[in-house]
């Protein structure tokens, strides 16, 4: 019952970001605007950042770029501030989404939260 609650807050808490998060566009009318970038070497990041540039040129036909600079999703892990399974999402300044998780399944999850 206690991962039932923890999975429904993180969600929840995750929707509520994407909603504050108005101005932060991905893809419009199929092409992307934000690229995708693994904060990290870690296997962990480079697979979540794969599985989200699968989905969304599934869903949209959109083909996210690797790039370190201008609109983009970063995807690292750090460990300690998170619990392994945790992840958080932020929004920061020049249009950059900076999803941290706090190991190898907190990243996997958050991948698989944002291609839902």
């Amino acid at each position: 019952m206690k991962i039932i609650v923890k999975r429904f807050c993180q969600l929840f808490f995750l929707s509520s970001l994407f909603l504050l998060a108005e101005d932060f566009i991905v893809v419009k009318n199929g092409e992307a605007i934000a690229g995708i970038e693994a904060g990290s070497d870690l296997p962990a990041c480079r697979n979540a950042v794969q599985l989200i540039a699968k989905y969304v040129q599934l869903s949209t036909g959109a083909k996210l770029q690797e790039r370190s600079q201008g609109s983009r999703v970063v995807l690292k892990i750090e460990h300690g501030d998170l619990d392994i399974e945790g992840f958080r999402v932020r929004f920061l300044p020049e249009q950059i989404m900076e999803i941290t998780g706090g190991g190898s399944n907190g990243i996997h999850f958050a991948a698989l939260d944002f291609c839902e």
